[in-house]
């Protein structure tokens, strides 16, 4: 049996919710990366590139937040809607950790 549309949108949510944690984190670390190798005067082509790999990371932040969006959207919408005899409260709870995590949208 496939899995019901309130699973896989629940998964889907706590998946964005951990990826975006995760660029943050690159982010967070090329950052320190960056500074450190200034203060230790590496190659411009070595700071370049990691450089390069932030923006990339924070590019990929821009484009998470907006599935994020979209999938909390979804995922409210089908709980509003769900008339099924699965639970709802992993699907809410998630929807709880995203308006901590990240506030209301």
């Amino acid at each position: 049996m496939a899995p019901s549309h309130l699973k896989v949108h629940t998964s889907a949510l706590e998946r964005l919710m951990k990826e975006r944690t995760m660029c943050l984190k690159e982010v967070e670390e090329g950052s320190k990366q960056i500074e450190e190798m200034k203060l230790r005067e590496a190659e411009s082509y070595e700071i370049k590139k990691q450089e390069e790999l932030v923006r990339e990371s924070q590019r990929a932040i821009v484009a998470v937040d907006i599935k994020l969006e979209k999938e909390k959207k979804c995922l409210s919408d089908i709980i509003l809607d769900y008339d099924g005899a699965e639970s709802l409260e992993a699907a809410k709870d998630v929807l709880k950790r995203y308006e901590i995590v990240f506030g209301a949208r």
